[in-house]
């Protein structure tokens, strides 16, 4: 889904982008030409859209609250089990976003988290 904010809208860049998803399985975006629709067999289709600036902000586990929130000390362990099965859902957000950047163009990474494998 795109989602208008208002905060873009205030903001000088009419080329901004804003979803939310599984961004594991954001599709790839065409050029929409005319005369694209009209090429034979074996022609080249349509440019891939590719994008100057992506951020990726990935879900994580919660560990980089422990100063606000203590309470995870007591189940750590269930921190750490649940950040390993993050870290394959990262990665594939990761390497989505790094599918859909130009060459040359900056990614972002966010997470909260202290947890090296995140």
């Amino acid at each position: 889904r795109f989602l208008p904010s208002v905060r873009t809208r205030k903001m000088a860049t009419p080329a901004t982008v804003l979803t939310i998803g599984n961004a594991t399985k954001w599709p790839p975006q065409f050029e929409k030409d005319a005369a694209a629709s009209d090429t034979s067999p074996g022609e080249p289709g349509p440019k891939q859209l590719l994008y100057d600036r992506i951020i990726c902000d990935v879900p994580c586990s919660g560990d980089g609250t422990i100063r606000k929130n203590p309470s995870i000390w007591r189940s750590w362990h269930k921190v750490f089990t649940y950040a390993l099965k993050l870290h394959t859902q990262q990665l594939k957000i990761l390497m989505r976003g790094l599918h859909h950047l130009k060459p040359g163009g900056h990614l972002t990474y966010s997470t909260c988290s202290m947890n090296p494998i995140e």
